[in-house]
């Protein structure tokens, strides 16, 4: 199927399979390069034009002939960009816990610090298990088992904007709990 936008946005809200396929074709180079651009790491920029893909797609009922679908297209990308960022960023930030502490004991490390990080980690897991029900499985998916956002919200059946506040408020309440 040759590109033509009108034919391939028709064929997409009928789930032809041809016009999702003359789509990826159209935009997966200049989709990789934003997100490439975006993100600096070459799996990273492939992942996100994947879930664009897959998010057009999905929201497919959302996009607007007012516009043009590569704009509708590349802001999809740019936001999931974003969220990947602050995803990372979030998961790097200091907190008073790292994901380091959640999830491993550095090899090497003194029988004292050894005991501090199993304090921590009993600590912390007590906090956890305090939590409301959605909010704790947010929390473990997020740090423990390492899912984005979108792949939580995915699985739970969720908007992903409810998991990332579920996630931040937790964080906030662990750190107002563990400098205490």
């Amino acid at each position: 199927m040759k590109y033509e936008e009108s034919i391939v946005v028709e064929g997409l809200r009928k789930g032809d399979p041809e016009a999702y396929k003359a789509m990826v074709r159209r935009f997966k180079n200049s989709l990789y390069v934003l997100a490439y651009t975006m993100l600096n790491n070459e799996q990273d920029a492939h992942d996100m034009v994947t879930h664009t893909f897959e998010d057009a797609f999905l929201k497919i009922d959302y996009y607007s002939p007012t516009n043009k679908f590569s704009t509708w297209l590349f802001s999809i990308a740019k936001h999931n960009c974003i969220d990947f960022i602050r995803t990372q960023k979030y998961r790097q930030m200091e907190v008073g816990f790292t994901p380091e502490c959640l999830h491993v004991i550095a090899s090497g490390s003194s029988p004292d610090e050894i005991y501090i990080r199993n304090q921590q980690m009993e600590m912390i897991d007590r906090v956890i298990a305090k939590m409301k029900g959605k909010t704790r499985v947010a929390v473990k998916e997020f740090y423990f088992n390492g899912l984005h956002y979108h792949e939580i919200a995915e699985k739970y059946q969720e908007p992903s904007s409810t998991i990332r506040v579920r996630v931040l408020r937790a964080r906030e309440r662990l750190k107002e709990l563990l400098t205490k």
